[in-house]
């Protein structure tokens, strides 16, 4: 079916731009539900504690 397909196309993060002000935590419980040590696994290399406007990061999905 259409949403079999979609399931297996469709990437499995979403893509996040990082606004002024903006923290780890607010980005991910806030607004994507997500805990920040799922958007620090999603993001290596990315120091969460020092994000800088306009940085981007993975968001991962979470469709059970």
């Amino acid at each position: 079916t259409e949403q079999d397909i979609s399931k297996h196309t469709t990437t499995p993060w979403k893509t996040h731009q990082v606004a002024s002000g903006e923290s780890a935590w607010v980005i991910a419980v806030r607004q994507y539900g997500i805990t920040v040590e799922q958007l620090a696994s999603s993001n290596p290399g990315i120091n969460l504690e020092r994000l800088q406007p306009g940085m981007r990061l993975r968001i991962p999905s979470m469709t059970n």
